[in-house]
């Protein structure tokens, strides 16, 4: 994260990760309604809390207080494989890359080379050296990638995308999103082998 906007009815205080952050007005503001920022001195590479305290009038009433969601400004970050509800993305639906580099040493051009993601929350898009391999919608969530590999370095690509329910389970209630469908991302263990 490198920053927060928002519209509140009074002035806000906002900490991030415990720690007190400098919040700024922004624009013009209509009524009692005040638009504000926070921008973060170093981006934050993993999940943290953001805390609020907004000086709200005496005639505001329950979730009135924060009339627009808050909109949050996002760099490259740092996710771990597991369930992106356990690392601060419980409401996100969208899609993560997970990207790493693999050393293939010679091998018999009769070997295949088996990418096993273990469980997917919901879908994976499989790239090697930035060639598309496959896109896997569904169990089991294997693919080969011999073919694209080549001795030495090679980048291993995986773009996980989750579906709407995170973001419909906070203030869009829908009777087709259900809370067994919110574990996301790349749950694992990602295994390679060789299939000769």
């Amino acid at each position: 994260m490198t920053g927060l906007v928002f519209a509140a009815k009074g002035p806000a205080q906002v900490w991030i990760n415990g720690e007190p952050a400098r919040v700024s007005g922004i624009g013009d503001s209509e009524g009692a309604v005040i638009r504000q920022q926070v921008l973060t001195d170093a981006p934050l590479l993993r999940a943290g809390v953001v805390a609020m305290r907004i000086a709200a009038p005496f005639d505001s009433h329950a979730g009135d207080v924060l009339p627009e969601p808050v909109a949050f400004s996002t760099a490259r970050g740092l996710v771990r494989t597991g369930d992106w509800c356990e690392q601060g993305l419980a409401t996100f639906s969208g899609a993560l890359e997970y990207v790493r580099e693999i050393e293939i040493a010679e091998r018999s051009r009769h070997a295949s080379v088996i990418l096993d993601l273990g469980d997917v929350r919901a879908t994976a898009d499989v790239r090697v050296n930035g060639q598309a391999v496959a896109t896997l919608l569904a169990p089991p969530w294997r693919c080969e990638i011999g073919r694209w590999l080549q001795p030495g370095a090679n980048r291993l690509s995986i773009t996980v995308a989750n579906t709407l329910s995170n973001h419909y389970s906070v203030g869009i209630p829908s009777p087709y999103a259900f809370p067994h469908q919110n574990p996301s991302g790349l749950l694992g263990p990602v295994r390679l082998w060789f299939d000769s």
